[in-house]
């Protein structure tokens, strides 16, 4: 089953920048962020997102004034900073300074809500990597992370739980090689820079994902095998990994993109591009689940290869630009730019339990050029896509400007659960069952079509207790049997099931608590195991035994 994002119809918001303020109306719910004047020639480009605990989406990207009637960039770009609260967007801040080049900014929140940022920036002459956050009132000062004779690029942010922030970066020259750094700053500064590859080939563009136990797991892009390879390490209590080969193959792969999901299993995307004519690219997933990473996954083909064998499978031609994020029923969403037409536009598709559905188009206009999409999912699983434009109808005064886009996925309320206690064993047995909505427009689930269903266990306050599986499906309900729970503390606690399938996502409502307490005792018998084994022979010794003993107390009396 095909799922279809549910993006409003034409929407209008008022914008105010400066002294001024316009309407911004687009065609399918796609607001426009910016707006300059044709003369300007700004080119707004390069953006990224993020969404916070309160749904607030946090926008960054660059801007640059390039020559009149020319679309090569100039010496000078700056980052721009707006956001949105769910009812107005507010005014364009600038948020970097200097007399440089400010490029490839990332975004990433921690648990306060404080946004993180990180970017390259050329205003000493060479490349170089800075940091600054946004504390819900104003941008602190620049940090810079590298003072490198070499180029520093293509940066990335993690946040841990416990709110350290972890930053990779490739840092050489393309004669001398890449090698891939990493500092960290757990609120007492910043550490001093890590090199984590040695060797003098190129290693570039990281990727992280950082899971529930603070490990922290690494891809990057390395060219020692000639051409352009995914390699793969982790970091868990400040000790790394052996490093380890994820791709072979006589392609390049690149671009790759790391998740975590709410069970700490890895999701891996990336691009395989074609070293040799046609210049096809594919892209391609995997994951790692206890401790093993899958065989890959093609999820783009040649249109030839297109079958009704092979209905969930995309064509594409020129796919780039890949974006995704995980949510919370860790359904996998992803965005790229793809060139199929005259134009380049964004497509969409995700993954639901163990199957990708068929692409969408988010964008659809041989006139403009639709690229760079970045996209980001709220605490309702509302997907959020922001990506750049350049409007072809007039080139003369055309600019590349910042659209964003919002879907509206429909939301199932689910029975209470049934959970059964054992306490002999410490055990629950966890049955769920998928109801209809109250709503008339939502369809019920199928249950025989879900490909998401788990459980988490929560405790009274609230607050996850980090246990949590797969169920199965028994012909009328969901069940997880004999989950252990023997390392809950005593207390109180109760569970939610969560369901999703290409139609709709489902929470039920919490199951009634339920009382960890104290297993019972073992009866331990008191009986030797000689006694237990030969009964009979226990009872004549006895007897024998108190035979003799009333003869001597006989004997002692008879005695003269």
């Amino acid at each position: 089953m095909l799922m279809v994002l549910c993006f409003g119809k034409a929407s209008q918001i008022i914008v105010i920048r400066g002294e001024e303020s316009f309407n911004i109306q687009t065609e399918n719910g796609a607001i426009r962020l910016t707006r300059d004047a044709p003369e300007e020639k700004w080119f707004s480009d390069n953006p990224t997102l993020v969404v916070d605990s309160q749904n607030q989406i946090h926008v960054v990207w660059c801007d640059e004034k390039a020559a009149p009637f020319h679309y090569e960039y100039s010496n000078f770009r700056d980052l721009y900073y707006k956001s949105y609260n769910g009812s107005v967007w507010s005014t364009n801040q600038k948020i970097s300074f200097g007399n440089g080049t400010s490029f490839s900014p990332v975004l990433a929140v921690d648990t306060f809500d404080k946004i993180h940022l990180v970017w390259q920036d050329t205003r000493h002459n060479q490349s170089e990597i800075y940091y600054k956050f946004y504390d819900g009132r104003i941008w602190s000062r620049e940090d810079r992370l590298t003072t490198s004779s070499d180029q520093s690029l293509n940066p990335t942010i993690a946040i841990d739980f416990q709110n350290t922030i972890h930053v990779f970066w490739q840092e050489g020259t393309y004669d001398k090689g890449f090698r891939i750094f990493y500092k960290y700053n757990n609120r007492t500064g910043w550490s001093e820079a890590l090199q984590l590859t040695n060797a003098s080939y190129i290693a570039q563009n990281p990727t992280v994902a950082s899971d529930s136990q603070n490990t922290l797991h690494l891809v990057w892009v390395d060219e020692r095998d000639g051409n352009k390879e995914l390699y793969y390490k982790s970091c868990q209590a400040d000790q790394w990994s052996l490093t380890q080969r994820l791709t072979e193959t006589d392609k390049n792969s690149e671009s790759p993109i790391l998740l975590v999901d709410s069970l700490d299993n890895l999701h891996l995307i990336w691009l395989e591009k074609s070293r040799i004519f046609p210049l096809i690219n594919h892209i391609y997933y995997k994951r790692y689940k206890e401790k093993e990473w899958t065989i890959e996954q093609q999820l783009t083909e040649e249109p030839s290869e297109l079958s009704a064998e092979k209905p969930l499978i995309a064509y594409a031609k020129r796919p780039d630009s890949l974006s995704a994020v995980c949510d919370s029923f860790n359904r996998i969403h992803l965005v790229w730019q793809d060139e199929r037409g005259l134009r380049r536009e964004i497509f969409y598709m995700e993954r639901v339990g163990q199957a990708w559905s068929i692409d969408k188009p988010l964008t659809s206009d041989d006139r403009h050029d639709s690229v760079s999409p970045m996209i980001g999912v709220d605490r309702n699983n509302k997907i959020h896509v922001i990506w750049s434009e350049h409007r072809h109808a007039d080139l003369a005064t055309g600019n590349t400007e910042i659209y964003y886009q919002i879907s509206n996925i429909p939301i199932v309320t689910v029975k209470r659960p049934e959970v059964i206690y054992h306490t002999e064993t410490e055990t629950i047995d966890i049955i769920g069952v998928i109801a209809t909505s109250n709503t008339p427009t939502i369809e019920k689930m199928d249950s025989t079509e879900t490909q998401v269903n788990y459980y988490q266990i929560y405790d009274s306050f609230n607050a996850p207790t980090g246990l949590s599986g797969n169920m199965t499906w028994k012909g009328d309900s969901w069940e997880a049997k004999n989950v252990d729970v023997s390392s809950l503390s005593l207390g109180e606690y109760y569970v939610r099931c969560f369901f999703a399938d290409h139609k709709a996502i489902g929470v039920s409502r919490p199951s009634k608590l339920f009382n960890i307490s104290p297993a019972l005792p073992s009866t331990t018998s008191m009986i030797p195991p000689f006694v237990e084994e030969f009964p009979m022979i226990f009872l004549l010794t006895t007897i024998i035994a108190t035979l003799l003993i009333c003869d001597i107390k006989i004997l002692r009396k008879l005695r003269p």
